[in-house]
């Protein structure tokens, strides 16, 4: 971000140049990694070979959701540490209200719109 900061402001190139070259590069490289793990995990877990694409579409999803969602954290904080500050709260009522631990049923009145927003618990 401060090399950023420092080449806009000397009118080397524009903010969208960045952005450009940061998802063609950081884009592809993300959904590999991804991919080998959930290839990984998968074939660890030992699910029928017809379960697959339903399974691997859907935890791509949420990691897609969930690197936007830290993307947007990062971009809002001024320094990492405010960042993870900021996201570590939004991190744990999602994996809370995922439907595991704390079920739709047993969830108190007030918590049952947490679900609605939980990523976690869609999948």
């Amino acid at each position: 971000r401060i090399y950023v900061k420092y080449e806009t402001s000397e009118a080397l190139y524009s903010e969208w140049v960045i952005a450009l070259a940061n998802f063609c590069v950081d884009v592809p490289i993300a959904l590999v990694g991804a991919s080998a793990q959930i290839l990984i995990a998968y074939q660890f877990s030992g699910f029928p070979a017809e379960l697959f694409q339903t399974i691997f579409g859907w935890t791509l999803l949420i990691f897609l959701v969930y690197d936007s969602l830290f993307s947007c954290v990062a971009a809002y904080a001024p320094d990492a540490q405010l960042a993870q500050l900021v996201a570590t709260p939004l991190l744990t009522i999602f994996m809370l209200f995922n439907g595991f631990v704390v079920s739709r049923a047993a969830a108190p009145a007030w918590f049952k719109w947490i679900f609605l927003i939980s990523p976690n618990f869609h999948t």
